[in-house]
C-alpha cells in the first residue's frame, strides 16, 4: 500500500505542477488499476508462491561468457505480477522489485518471461 501511496503522490504533485505552466507540453500519462492486490511475503514464502503460481522453479542458474570465461550465476524470483489474480507478489523491503511490478500491473508483459 506505501508503494501506491507513493506512486499516488508523485503522480499529483506533477499534475499540480502541471495546472501552474499550462503554457509548456507536459509529458502526462494516467493509469488505474482496478482490484490490485499486494501481498508481501519473505524470500522463502514468496519463491514456494511462484513455484505453485508458475508452476516453475523458483531459481534456476545462468550461463554466460565474459572475456572468453564462462561464468554461472544463481538467479532467484524476487518478485512477480500474477496476470490472472491481478496480484503483485514481493518481498516488503524491495522497492525496486515492487516498483517493477506494480509496472507490469500497469503496462503488462513488457520482458520475456522466464
Amino acid at each position: 500500500m506505501r508503494i501506491l501511496t507513493t506512486l499516488s503522490a508523485v503522480l499529483l504533485a506533477g499534475a499540480l505542477a502541471g495546472c501552474a505552466d499550462l503554457k509548456q507540453d507536459l509529458y502526462y500519462e494516467t493509469h488505474e488499476i482496478k482490484n490490485l492486490t499486494v501481498i508481501l511475503l519473505d524470500d522463502k514464502a514468496l519463491q514456494r508462491r511462484w513455484q505453485y503460481v508458475s508452476g516453475q522453479p523458483a531459481s534456476r542458474t545462468i550461463k554466460f561468457t565474459v572475456a572468453g570465461s564462462q561464468i554461472s550465476m544463481a538467479d532467484t524470483v524476487k518478485g512477480f505480477f500474477d496476470y490472472k489474480t491481478n496480484t503483485i507478489y514481493c518481498t516488503k523491503d524491495n522497492f525496486d522489485v515492487c516498483g517493477h511490478e506494480l509496472f507490469h500491473a500497469i503496462m503488462g508483459r513488457f520482458h520475456e518471461e522466464r
